[in-house]
């Protein structure tokens, strides 16, 4: 290698990759760069205003798609929900399992038929999977499909996201909140709204401004 060349930046999807292949330095980076903890426990106090799992009862069931390390799944079992979580990433699940042993973690593809049976669970996230959604309108049914009547789909769109869920899947891939809670209503859900983060509440909850969300709030029919 010459001078010239080991005095060139690292390109960004080397980095990336090296993020991806190792699972702490991932969680850690997201972590630090993001503040993903933070953003789950916001993101756990919405679910529990829409879905509280009541101590005593049950658990309520809660899947976590696209879940990663585990960091929203985990703050969803600390609140007390039952959790299974899925990834295509093996790695990243076998990191999940051995933090969190009591995390039900699977390994599916968001893009396909969820594992699931019909009426599974009380609640569904999914949180910086965006990217990856091939068909939206296929997603959302297999969500409606697997929520229990009664139960909530949370689901955080994220600005930054946005242009790389183009890019990967073509300018009619809806990605703008407006539009995807009419997909989510021609999935079937009865009730759709949109809860937005204010940049003085992701100040306060020291949320990555540049990770401030708008939530999708996806309501089935009980």
């Amino acid at each position: 290698m010459s001078e010239r060349q080991s005095l060139l930046p690292t390109p960004l999807h080397v980095i990336l990759k090296d993020k991806y292949d190792d699972p702490a330095v991932y969680e850690n980076y997201v972590d630090k760069r993001g503040h993903r903890s933070n953003l789950a426990k916001s993101l756990v106090e919405l679910i529990k205003r829409e879905k509280p799992s009541i101590p005593g009862d049950t658990p309520l069931r809660a899947l976590d798609i696209a879940a990663g390390t585990g960091i929203i799944s985990q703050e969803l079992q600390n609140a007390g929900y039952s959790v299974t979580a899925i990834d295509h990433d093996e790695k990243m699940l076998d990191f999940l399992r051995k933090k969190s042993p009591f995390i039900e973690a699977k390994q599916a593809d968001m893009n396909q038929e969820l594992p699931f049976e019909d009426n599974s669970y009380d609640v569904i996230t999914s949180v910086f999977g965006n990217r990856y959604i091939k068909d939206t309108d296929a997603f959302l049914k297999e969500i409606h499909r697997v929520l229990k009547p009664g139960g909530v789909f949370v689901w955080p769109i994220f600005p930054n996201e946005r242009p790389f869920w183009k890019m990967r899947n073509g300018i009619r891939q809806h990605t703008r909140s407006n539009f995807l809670v009419k997909d989510a209503q021609e999935a079937g859900f009865d009730e759709v709204e949109v809860v937005k983060m204010s940049l003085q509440e992701a100040r306060e909850k020291n949320i990555s401004l540049r990770s401030v969300p708008r939530y999708i709030i996806a309501k089935k029919a009980g």
